[in-house]
């Protein structure tokens, strides 16, 4: 048993010694109007390198990696939420990918009523994403921008909250 696990070990030493090339293509736009992002950090992580997106949004990144490794872009702008992507396999025309995702939960000033006939029943708060998540897939990387403006965003959720529940309300 061990001598099957040592072969293996040897067989594979060559691998860890090889260094595979990954080029990213893509375009960054604004999640919000669909306008390309000009000037758009674009980070490829384990390969150091980084590059501004031109004035359509465009950007080309690319490194040596090792085998087993899985490349990570992160791409921040001030203003907008960053975006994390981590290619995780790369079989022949199929790619799988992994976005990274967090959320924070925000008080809000004072409760929201969603039925405003019942008192007893309110919301204190909600929870909003950190990271931007939206990306399409195809010759090039298209990822969409959301502007970080954390005050706007609640003020949506509980307009959404309070819209419904003047709907579902009796009209006296």
């Amino acid at each position: 048993m061990h001598r099957k696990y040592f072969l293996v070990c040897i067989l594979l030493l060559p691998l860890q010694a090889c260094n595979f090339s990954v080029k990213v293509l893509g375009r960054v736009f604004d999640k919000e109007t669909g306008l390309p992002l000009a000037r758009t950090t674009v980070n490829l992580l384990e390969g150091k390198d980084i590059k501004k997106t031109n004035t359509n949004g465009y950007f080309e990144v690319s490194s040596d990696t090792r085998p087993f490794q899985n490349p990570i872009i992160l791409i921040t702008k001030d203003g907008y939420k960053p975006f994390q992507l981590k290619i995780k396999e790369r079989n022949g025309d199929a790619t799988s990918y992994i976005v990274k995702s967090e959320s924070i939960f925000i008080d809000y000033e004072k409760p929201v009523y969603p039925d405003p006939n019942n008192r007893g029943t309110f919301i204190t708060g909600t929870w909003i994403d950190k990271w931007s998540k939206e990306f399409k897939t195809g010759d090039t990387l298209s990822i969409y921008l959301a502007k970080e403006d954390t005050k706007t965003e609640i003020e949506k959720i509980r307009k959404g909250i309070e819209g419904k529940s003047s709907a579902l309300s009796p009209v006296p």
